[in-house]
């Protein structure tokens, strides 16, 4: 059995937050005594058999062995503007994709309900990603412990009350005041009318965004109904970045340049952007100076 050594770890036991030791089944909470099998090299937390079900049913995606590439989308971790990302945590990593762009010198825990789709990192080769399968809503993570968070198109995935849970839970662990969490996802529009026409334009392949199952899209958010969200987390948006819906193509660029003026903003934000960041910090006051880029 691959065994799991804990001495220079920040994990521990996601009931009361008590140190972990290492034994021959795996993990073992120093105060409640609770054990945590290791499997695979991978410390089993919580798993979430539906999730499970489609990573290993669903051969077009999900199934695949091979890791997913970041080719062509962002890595999201630079819009940490102090190009400092400490310890960082992938909530809801999948097979780590979006870790992936961290750097050799930082430690990032790649955490998701998963554990099929977390075997996938160790062929990244990459030492530094530890994966985890653990609840978001039960991080196996002390208070203020992480640097970064990266949340990248997680909360569509939710349902409504557990968005909040799971955001107030990554507060916790956020280290306040230098913390910083990168919120992702898609907006509402562009996720239920749009994506599958573009594509068909961009791949040539059409496809649609599964909007009822437990693990499909069942949550979409304008950016004011996450502002909402975020703040009633406690947690502030110090900055924003709309990704504007086809902002590639010069031509377009004109005219979405001409509607953004014309149009009332939040129009513009809803019909005009197909994803959104917002950069996140523990709120001091209740409410962050927002910068929109």
């Amino acid at each position: 059995m691959n065994t799991y050594y804990v001495s220079d770890s920040i994990l521990v036991c996601p009931r009361d937050h008590a140190s972990l030791a290492t034994i021959a089944e795996g993990l073992q909470c120093s105060l409640c005594g609770e054990s945590y099998p290791v499997k695979d090299g991978i410390p089993v937390f919580f798993v979430a058999e539906d999730w499970e079900e489609r990573y290993t049913n669903d051969t077009d995606y999900y199934a695949s062995e091979v890791p997913f590439s970041l080719k062509g989308d962002t890595s999201y971790l630079s819009f940490r503007a102090d190009g400092s990302c400490g310890v960082v945590l992938d909530l809801g990593c999948g097979d780590g994709v979006y870790a992936s762009a961290v750097p050799k010198t930082s430690t990032a825990y790649c955490i998701d309900v998963t554990p099929t789709g977390l075997k996938r990192i160790f062929k990244r080769g990459m030492n530094n990603l530890i994966p985890v399968s653990a609840s978001g809503y039960e991080l196996p993570f002390a208070d203020g412990s992480v640097d970064t968070i990266l949340y990248v198109f997680v909360v569509e995935h939710l349902r409504k009350g557990d968005d909040l849970k799971m955001l107030a839970e990554a507060k916790r662990v956020l280290r306040p005041g230098s913390g910083q969490m990168i919120y992702v996802t898609d907006t509402p529009f562009f996720d239920k009318y749009l994506v599958k026409w573009t594509n068909l334009l961009l791949r040539g392949k059409r496809s649609r965004q599964d909007h009822e199952s437990s693990t499909g899209h069942i949550n979409l958010l304008t950016m004011e109904q996450s502002r909402e969200l975020v703040q009633a987390a406690g947690l502030d948006v110090v900055r924003e970045h709309p990704i504007w819906m086809g902002q590639r193509f010069a031509f377009w660029n004109l005219i979405r340049h001409w509607l953004a003026r014309v149009l009332p903003s939040r129009v513009a934000e809803d019909y005009l952007t197909s994803k959104y960041v917002f950069v996140l910090t523990s709120a001091v006051d209740g409410r962050g100076k927002i910068k929109d880029e």
